[in-house]
């Protein structure tokens, strides 16, 4: 989701869930890539000027990078003619003018790709913040109207992610994920790994998630508690993940849990899961 504060503007390729009611431009439309709403608007506006100013070309082929990972080079079940159209007007403009649309997607999709598996040297830190989406919700209790929420996506198991630390310790993972969050000011946090494993010859997709709620930045202990208990029972409730614990859950620190499931939820599924849970909870 792309917010523009100094207009107050929305633009969202997700579901509408209520948010900035008031703001102007408001947004949301089914796309493979929030920046095709972003930049179809931006185009559409400088377009609508007298006289147009001068648009980097770094920027046009950024633009157009981040459409083509999202939507598989143009080619994914995700792709909308927005995308189309929209990569079409931007291509135009770049330094890429003189070259075919499709071809300039798919070379675009291919190096990000490799790119994107390209984490060996990632440390914990840098693996939670790579691909880290955060939001305001807001809920019924006046003690607390809204409440910070993180979700990472993680291509590791956790026991892989533990490896990667100091100490090669469990409390070692979650001190740096607490530092992040610190930093962020995230209430609650979760984390879906996900990774593959060997089982009878054939390989098997594996996710976990993690979830960590805190009681340093808008909540107390007591609400921590309490809203801990109201995401965690939300999670396990939905049959469908079918979420069974972590072989070292006995482990956890209070506030803490984690998952298995063999499910195949990622965010788009999950998120909405602890986006009611919160929005319910008082």
């Amino acid at each position: 989701m792309f917010v523009l504060t100094c207009r107050q503007s929305i633009f969202d390729h997700h579901v509408d869930r209520g948010a900035g009611a008031e703001a102007e431009p408001r947004i949301f439309e089914k796309t493979a890539s929030c920046e095709t709403i972003v930049a179809r608007q931006m185009l559409d506006e400088l377009e609508a000027l007298p006289e147009e100013y001068h648009m980097p070309h770094e920027l046009l082929e950024l633009i157009l990078s981040a459409i083509a990972i999202d939507s598989g080079g143009l080619t994914n079940d995700k792709t909308t003619d927005a995308d189309v159209e929209t990569s079409r007007r931007v291509l135009k403009r770049s330094n890429w003018s003189k070259r075919e649309l499709d071809e300039v997607m798919e070379h675009l999709d291919d190096v990000l790709s490799d790119a994107k598996k390209d984490l060996d040297d990632l440390s914990v830190r840098d693996l939670i913040r790579r691909d880290y989406k955060g939001d305001l919700v807001d809920t019924p209790s006046p003690r607390t109207p809204t409440v910070s929420l993180g979700f990472a996506s993680i291509p590791y198991s956790l026991d892989e992610q533990i490896k990667r630390t100091e100490f090669e310790e469990l409390f070692d993972w979650f001190a740096i994920h607490a530092a992040w969050t610190a930093e962020v000011g995230v209430d609650i946090d979760i984390c879906l790994n996900k990774y593959k494993i060997r089982e009878n010859g054939k390989k098997k997709k594996i996710r976990e998630v993690v979830l960590v709620v805190r009681d340093d930045v808008r909540i107390d202990q007591a609400q921590a508690d309490s809203l801990f208990h109201v995401v965690k029972e939300a999670l396990e409730n939905d049959k469908s993940l079918g979420l069974k614990p972590w072989h070292r859950a006995k482990e956890l620190a209070p506030r803490q849990m984690v998952w298995t499931h063999e499910s195949g939820a990622g965010r788009k599924v999950i998120r909405p899961i602890v986006e009611n849970a919160v929005m319910g909870w008082d």
